[in-house]
């Protein structure tokens, strides 16, 4: 930075002040970074500085730092231990021949004497004309033990496609099924036997994904690199040694260009063989890959007034009323989650007949693959995959439910996942959320579908205008023209309200329900 003009270096710290007045008084407030300023060892800033300096005298750089530390009561620890000049130094120049300190560590004066030690340590090649400096700073942490949440590991469904794979999956299954033992009396019950012995039986049949390898090539050649790079550092290193260990890093750099385009060349062939499959679910999800790169998500976000909210639980609470007032209503209160005044259940005794078996394998045999599973981490894949066991364990828990108004309390779980819209990745409202429910709970709720489909034909009556393209996924229709627009065509009959795919929330004191419908319609 020292090459850059002063009003660069004034917006610089112009922006390091704005980030560091808005970090709480109570925090421990450490700034560390190449700063590109040499500290000299004046006596009018030993309260900032101390006499442990590399330098003798300070750059122009150095004196902003300086006037930036002092003017918060900050402290540079990086000068102030007593240290040999070759662990004080954390820059080299291309030459070999000039060492500099630029990099430092400053910490609030209130802290200060909570750093032990600042050095620089050259053994660790970190590939650059960098030193890397590490400070030693004791911290008294909290006794209340931080335990790290535990993931569910994602089953590798693409195993499935083969069919002896798959026959061993629904052998499995059902024997964990059909076991002697009394099944559970209530819903949540026969769920959870259910969902273990699909686990179980996906475990032993099909496994888990795997992670991606490293090339053990490439970790070769940087091994020999990171062994010539500790010759270099000896006491006795000659031209020849350092010469030898740039040969060693062109050879690595020649490496990665080989092997990153071998892997570019890979990926060309793989989308060529998509193409000509015509599976265009997978090209497209490559050729995304490739065009859009990695893209790390924000685990902090920021509050109204902007600043950065780094705790985990007002993290969650911004979350919280984020999504609370994107999915509510007009005026503030969800209607289909619970409002202040709940329409009770109408009971008309009108009798419903239960699920029949063929309508559960329906609903089985409907769901689409390669969608996300919801919080129990079982994918539509198992279900399809079953086999006549698991759709016969299905229908007793769908009749269970049905005769009991009542579901197993896992399916109220759901994974809200953010999606970023645009903008800023650490501002909430720039997120839209996917909720991801469990797959049996779509099940049951495509065997309601599909009774109600009758009812909402002859009942509600709706007429609407759908597009020339739409009407061939409609056969059931009947069109008449309409001569005034010959453009569109308008349906005479009604069309299917699908619960499946309904995106806004209903209104449900202000919708009609007949009473023959109401008593399909469960308690959750």
């Amino acid at each position: 930075m020292e090459e850059k003009d002063d009003a660069a270096k004034d917006a610089f710290y112009a922006r390091l002040e704005d980030t560091y007045d808005r970090c709480p008084n109570h925090d421990v407030k450490i700034i560390l970074g190449d700063f590109n300023a040499k500290v000299g060892r004046e006596r009018i800033f030993d309260r900032t500085v101390a006499q442990f300096s590399l330098h003798e005298t300070t750059s122009n750089n150095g004196f902003r730092l300086i006037d930036f530390a002092a003017a918060r009561n900050m402290v540079v620890s990086s000068t102030r231990f007593r240290h040999l000049d070759i662990h004080k130094a954390t820059w080299l120049s291309p030459d070999q021949k000039t060492r500099n300190q630029i990099d430092h560590v400053v910490i609030d004066g209130r802290h200060a004497s909570s750093v032990m030690n600042v050095r620089t340590f050259r053994g660790v090649n970190i590939d650059s004309d960098h030193y890397l400096v590490a400070a030693k700073i004791p911290i008294r942490l909290c006794r209340a033990k931080n335990v790290r949440p535990i993931t569910q590991r994602k089953l590798d469904v693409t195993r499935l496609r083969s069919q002896r794979t798959a026959t061993a999956y629904s052998t499995h299954l059902s024997e964990l099924l059909h076991q002697p033992t009394p099944l559970p009396v209530d819903a949540g019950g026969l769920w959870a036997h259910i969902s273990h012995s699909m686990r179980a039986a996906a475990e032993t049949a099909i496994g888990f994904r795997r992670p991606p390898t490293r090339n053990q090539g490439v970790s070769r050649r940087s091994c020999g690199k990171n062994a010539a790079y500790r010759r270099t550092l000896q006491s006795g290193a000659t031209r020849a040694t350092c010469e030898r260990y740039r040969e060693k890093r062109k050879e690595e750099r020649r490496l990665f260009r080989r092997k990153k385009r071998e892997k570019e060349k890979r990926e060309c062939e793989e989308l060529e063989v998509l193409q000509d499959r015509n599976d265009a679910r997978k090209f497209y999800q490559q050729v995304n890959r490739l065009t859009h790169g990695f893209n790390t998500g924000a685990s902090n976000c920021r509050d109204e007034n902007g600043n950065l909210v780094t705790d985990t639980q007002c993290t969650l609470r911004l979350w919280r009323a984020h999504f609370s007032k994107l999915l509510a209503g007009d005026d503030g209160t969800n209607p289909a989650i619970g409002g202040s005044n709940p329409i009770p259940p109408i009971d008309d005794n009108v009798d419903i007949p239960l699920p029949s078996h063929d309508e559960v394998r329906v609903a089985i045999m409907r769901l689409k693959n390669n969608k996300a599973a919801g919080a129990d981490g079982l994918p539509a894949e198992l279900f399809k995959a079953g086999g006549e066991e698991l759709i016969r364990c299905g229908h007793q828990l769908f009749c269970r439910i049905w005769l009991e108004e009542s579901m197993p309390n896992h399916w109220n779980l759901s994974v809200l996942c953010p999606v970023l819209k645009k903008g800023d990745p650490t501002i909430c409202t720039n997120y839209r959320g996917i909720s991801l429910i469990a797959i049996s709970y779509k099940v049951l709720s495509s065997v309601i579908c599909e009774r109600l489909k009758p009812y909402t034909s002859t009942l509600i009556g709706l007429s609407v205008r759908l597009q020339t393209w739409q009407i061939h996924h409609r056969p059931d229709l009947h069109i008449a023209p309409n001569p005034g627009k010959p453009t569109k065509m308008e349906l005479t009959h009604t069309i299917s309200l699908s619960i499946t795919k309904l995106h806004s929330i209903v209104r449900h004191e202000n919708a009609y329900m007949p009473p023959c419908l109401s008593s399909v319609f469960l308690q959750s």
